[in-house]
């Protein structure tokens, strides 16, 4: 059950969203830059507003 929940296509998205953009906030803040990891945060979803994201 635990399988068929976590590789379901929306939770998988869900979950991969929230390490694209947690990884860059906790980079930043062990490196004590705080404001750069919140930067490198906003460059997935910029990307993906572009359409920079998808396969041309």
């Amino acid at each position: 059950m635990w399988r068929r929940l976590i590789y379901h296509p929306d939770i998988n998205y869900a979950l991969r969203q929230t390490l694209v953009l947690c990884l860059p906030v906790a980079v930043g803040l062990m490196l004590g830059e705080l404001r750069f990891g919140l930067l490198f945060s906003l460059v997935p979803a910029c990307c993906n507003i572009a359409g920079l994201d998808t396969p041309h």
